[in-house]
């Protein structure tokens, strides 16, 4: 019969016997007859791939003119054959699959980037990207971009970067290994700050004033406890500026409002834990004109804001939920709020947060004051408080979906920041 190149699924028998197999199973109708053991049929992919290892081996003998046995003979071994040579490199014990097994194993595996190439990417990506209106820009990290690009990579704003960056990432789920990488970065960049503060041209250079600030955030980031109070810093009075606030943009102008209301609360907080004193009621009197005057400069920012820095509402939620059980409600019980992107969200928060402090020392003094009997507007006072607060609160549990869910943040999206805050190998 004339071989048509298909390989043959019969029994290893019958292709010895070289008889065709009826291919039974599990044992062929031949061997069964002929009461010999049936070793089996051979695997489909033996088949496809086929070693033909021992038939090269043997053409190859056969070609050369020796024989296995004539071979080991002493008479031919001092004869050579030119054909003898690809003998010499053949291995008759190669196995297909173990050539595989090593092929795979050969490449190289995925290159292994130190922490920093990925938490510095991503920190920026994720931080420091700037927002897209110029109103919302505020503190100095707008100032990071431009400066780190000038500075050379041993430099200690690079150095205070990348602890910072690292301490970041650190803080999501199996990303803790980079926290002690920070700590070490860390130190590296306090050494590198000693050297330069030694210098004089470095000591009062951009690059050292932004790098001490950046350690600032290290350290709130890393929850690092000081053993003693920093004294201010040389001239630090004059960065805040004595200029016209209506100068400042939205943001800094906000931050500018609120930056006596934690001296504020401290002072209201000493004095109403007191019993009532009508020594203290003058001071008391004081603390409370002023956190009305704060909380109506915080109302008239809020209503001189443009348009798009409000929320939009996207949807109500109309069920009515217990108020022992709004703590596992899915949602904030009434309107759903998005904001163009989550940088303004966050100022718009911060703004809420600002005003219930406000409101929470006036009702305080309110109550200091009303122990005597003779503040005569507490009531007025207290239930306007009382609904700024809860407004207050309103707003800021009705954007909560708007901050975990990364469908409902379209600017997120464009910019390619994280979904689920993991820094990628990738990350620009």
């Amino acid at each position: 019969m004339v071989y048509t190149g298909k390989p043959s699924r019969g029994c290893g028998m019958c292709k010895s016997r070289r008889i065709k197999c009826d291919e039974k199973r599990p044992i062929c109708g031949n061997c069964k007859k002929s009461a010999r053991v049936c070793p089996g049929y051979p695997d489909d992919f033996d088949l496809v791939f086929r070693d033909e290892n021992k038939a090269m081996a043997k053409r190859a003998r056969k070609s050369s003119g020796t024989t296995p046995s004539n071979s080991s003979t002493g008479g031919s071994s001092s004869q050579t054959s030119p054909h003898l040579a690809p003998l010499q490199a053949f291995d008759p014990s190669f196995d297909f699959d173990t050539f595989v097994w090593n092929l795979e194993n050969a490449v190289p595996p995925t290159i292994t980037l130190a922490p920093e190439c990925e938490a510095v990417p991503f920190f920026f990506k994720n931080f420091i990207a700037l927002p897209q209106q110029a109103e919302s820009t505020r503190g100095y990290l707008e100032y990071l971009v431009p400066l780190y690009n000038r500075a050379r990579p041993s430099s200690v704003l690079h150095l205070a970067t990348t602890a910072v960056a690292m301490a970041t990432c650190g803080q999501y789920p199996g990303r803790q290994q980079l926290l002690r990488e920070a700590v070490s970065t860390y130190g590296k960049a306090l050494k590198k700050l000693h050297e330069d503060l030694k210098d004089p041209k470095m000591s009062k250079s951009d690059e050292t004033v932004l790098a001490i600030l950046i350690f600032s955030l290290y350290e709130i980031t890393s929850c690092v406890q000081r053993s003693k109070p920093i004294e201010s810093f040389p001239g630090a009075g004059g960065w805040l500026g004595h200029g016209d606030i209506s100068e400042e943009n939205a943001a800094n102008r906000l931050t500018l409002i609120c930056i006596d209301l934690p001296n504020l609360r401290a002072r209201a907080n000493t004095l109403t834990t007191m019993p009532y004193d009508p020594a203290y009621e003058s001071e008391a009197k004081q603390i409370l004109d002023f956190a009305q005057t704060v909380d109506g400069n915080l109302e008239e920012w809020y209503r001189t804001l443009p348009p798009e820095w409000k929320h939009r509402i996207i949807g109500v939620v109309s069920e009515m939920i217990a108020p022992e059980d709004i703590a596992l409600a899915d949602k904030w019980p009434g309107e759903q709020h998005v904001y163009h992107d989550v940088p303004l969200a966050s100022i718009m928060n911060d703004y809420r947060v600002c005003r219930i402090f406000c409101r929470r020392v006036i009702m305080a003094c309110v109550t200091w004051l009303n122990s005597s009997g003779s503040f005569v507007d507490r009531n007025e006072v207290w239930g306007k408080s009382v609904f700024v607060i809860q407004t207050m609160v309103d707003e800021i549990s009705a954007c909560v979906p708007f901050h975990m869910s990364y469908e409902l943040q379209p600017l997120a999206k464009e910019m390619g920041q994280e979904q689920n805050g993991k820094p990628t190998s990738n990350s620009t």
